[in-house]
């Protein structure tokens, strides 16, 4: 269920449950962790060798490799363990979605927010934005291409 070499299953159990028809995602945590998570686990995405989890509480915690920042929390060095993405305050959250090196979420006012890798524009950010980036970084409405 996933590489273990970059720690992309962390520590974490991951079951899924099916309920009509849409996939439910409940996470126990067990070992080290940096940060704690203690609220209950909404949704779950994965990227080539990076997992996210948003919580009931909109809080989103990454772990597993993150050479282009994928996790969100403003570095680029590798986690075994979830760390909470820095996210504005006051987000709040209905959908996380992960690429193979990046990380969106969609907010319930519709604007979208996206970290990681860009080198194929894949954020959203337009044309001379950066090869990547470490933070959550709103997605203009629109963009001249």
């Amino acid at each position: 269920m996933g590489n273990q070499q970059f720690k992309r299953l962390g520590s974490a159990l991951i079951a899924l449950v099916l309920s009509a028809g849409l996939a439910t995602a409940q996470m126990t945590i067990t070992g080290t962790v940096t940060g704690t998570v203690v609220d209950p686990t909404a949704q779950v995405v994965a990227g080539a060798k990076h997992t996210c989890a948003r919580t009931t509480a909109q809080t989103v915690y990454c772990w597993g490799q993150n050479d282009q920042g994928q996790l969100g929390n403003g570095g680029t060095s590798k986690v075994a363990g979830p760390v909470q993405v820095q996210l504005p305050t006051g987000v709040d959250l209905v959908a996380i979605g992960a690429g193979a090196q990046h990380t969106c979420v969609v907010r319930k006012d519709g604007t979208v927010w996206c970290w990681g890798s860009n080198k194929k524009l894949q954020l959203g950010l337009g044309v001379g934005s950066p090869a990547a980036v470490a933070t959550p970084t709103l997605v203009p409405a629109s963009l001249p291409y």
